[in-house]
């Protein structure tokens, strides 16, 4: 594979846990099955599924919903209080606007049961016992409406519906003064680039009567706010991801519902989205990760300083080149006293979790991503485990890709090539004669065929067979003439070298890996 290794503050590894899953969207991370292993819940517009933590950050998919053709939005909390988590979930399409909750029976099995189809495209919800009368009730945002909807508990699980107020897209609910009643805080729904947002919140009277009021002015477009108490000081504060403005700032909370304190963790952080709170390096302090959709990077923000003199670092790059990420949250994995975290991407379809090592430097270890039409793969054991790998070509993806066998019928993909242009075939073979198998390939597109030497454990390094035959498509390995040495016989798609001369060529191996051609 290739490792590319940079030297930050923490250290990961990627390691890809889905592939083609349906254009994912949202995730959050906990130990869904209780079993003290952080789980994964992901949803794309198709499907909602449980990546199932087996130990090891090792995963097993259970697909829990893939039935309806417009999923939104998801949140987890234990409405009938057995001990388990349910899950709340909001879907629209043009003929449809439904919200319904799956009771978790235990072992991975659900009951649906609707709770609403009337509010116009629901999009946010939660639950809580908002009006702390003892039976829970249910906020719902509309992005039709841009209004935000409580649908009040009778106690019997009948629901009336009253209108907090409007303007609401995504949202949060915390006590924000410590009166002990719930408020809500929300970003101004995104009108154009022509109308500046604002971090607002429905003020809580005590007797659950709500009153708007701003909280602090001066945003771009808010996607996501995160609540948390960053100083420790008692009062949650407020970490605000600008999608538009391209920063992520701090507002800090005096207990009397003033956020005028604000702190800019960073700027030019381009579309600015995917951003989590926890402690990572578990020293006590909040640390951040967030991920920025237009500059394509994922960094990490690590918390300094105690109290009054709480801060961050100015971020350090946990990685780049990314495509379209949508989301991301922090966990533990793996077992180990630090942090992991996952992130989506929409574009690619993808999954990765990000194993913290915790020596304090980034590592960041690319396993997988969606392997698209392949077209050839071969089979051996390729580190020397006992177990059969393959290797195999994406000719939608120009990958070619060794995919290690774990045992149990899970593999790790480790990419060889990301560019490869057109690769139709691959094969295994010891071409140097050391008893490593090495690895084969064609670029049709390239007009050339390489070589991945082996070391044995299943680390290669990229060795040139020819660069100039025409549009590569199927070869042989084989000794042809009968020196001990593996030979690659070739054929191009219009049976010509780029130099114009026509017929399929034998490369015979001089035994050093240097390779002479001759037409046949």
């Amino acid at each position: 594979m290739v490792l590319i290794s940079n030297a930050y503050t923490q250290n990961f590894e990627t390691i890809m846990i889905s592939q083609n899953s349906i254009a994912p969207i949202q995730v959050e991370v906990i130990d869904f099955d209780l079993d003290t292993l952080d789980d994964i819940i992901v949803m794309g517009q198709q499907e909602l599924v449980l990546y199932e933590n087996i130990g090891n950050a090792l995963f097993t998919k259970h697909i829990i919903l893939d039935s309806l053709s417009q999923l939104r939005n998801f949140y987890l909390f234990d409405w009938d209080g057995d001990g388990d988590y349910d899950i709340f979930v909001t879907a629209y399409s043009a003929t449809v606007n439904t919200s319904f909750w799956l009771e978790n029976l235990g072992n991975i099995n659900f009951v649906h049961h609707i709770i609403d189809q009337t509010i116009p495209e629901p999009s946010y919800i939660k639950a809580i016992d908002l009006d702390r009368d003892n039976d829970n009730d249910i906020l719902i945002s509309s992005k039709y409406t841009q209004e935000l909807y409580w649908l009040v508990n009778d106690g019997l699980g009948n629901f009336s519906i009253d209108t907090i107020g409007g303007s609401v897209n995504n949202f949060e609910i915390a006590d924000l003064n410590g009166d002990n009643d719930w408020d809500i805080i929300f970003g101004k729904a995104y009108v154009s680039l022509q109308t500046w947002s604002e971090v607002r919140a429905f003020q809580n009277d005590g007797s659950n009567n709500f009153s708007m009021i701003t909280l602090k002015t001066g945003f771009g477009i808010i996607h996501e706010i995160i609540i948390d108490d960053i100083d420790e000081d008692g009062f949650f504060d407020i970490i605000v991801p600008d999608y538009n403005s391209n920063n992520i700032r701090w507002l800090k909370n005096n207990g009397s519902y003033d956020f005028s304190t604000s702190v800019t963790i960073v700027t030019n952080f381009n579309g600015v989205t995917g951003v989590a709170v926890k402690d990572v390096n578990q020293d006590g302090k909040k640390d951040i990760i967030a991920g920025a959709f237009t500059t394509q990077q994922i960094r990490y923000f690590e918390g300094q300083g105690v109290n009054s003199t709480t801060s961050f670092s100015s971020g350090t790059t946990v990685a780049t080149g990314l495509n379209s990420i949508t989301d991301l949250a922090i966990g533990n994995f793996d077992g180990q006293n630090n942090l992991d975290f996952v992130h989506l991407d929409r574009g690619l379809d993808l999954i990765s979790i990000w194993l913290n090592n915790g020596s304090q430097t980034f590592i960041q270890n690319i396993l997988a991503e969606s392997f698209d039409s392949p077209r050839y793969f071969d089979m051996g054991d390729l580190n020397g485990d006992g177990l059969n790998d393959f290797a195999a070509v994406s000719n939608g993806n120009n990958i070619v890709a060794w995919f290690e066998n774990l045992g149990n019928n899970l593999f790790k993909q480790h990419k060889l090539h990301t560019n490869y242009t057109a690769p139709y075939q691959i094969l295994i073979e010891d071409l140097n004669g050391d008893g490593h198998l090495d690895i084969i390939c064609g670029s049709n597109g390239l007009n050339r065929v390489d070589w991945w030497e082996n070391d044995g454990n299943g680390n290669f390094i990229q060795q040139t067979i020819t660069t100039n035959h025409r549009m590569v498509r199927n070869f042989v390995v084989k000794d042809f003439n009968l020196d001990g040495h593996l030979d690659v016989a070739v054929q191009g798609y219009s049976t010509s070298t780029t130099t114009g001369n026509k017929g399929v060529y034998i490369y015979y191996n001089n035994g050093s890996q240097s390779f002479s051609s001759q037409l046949i």
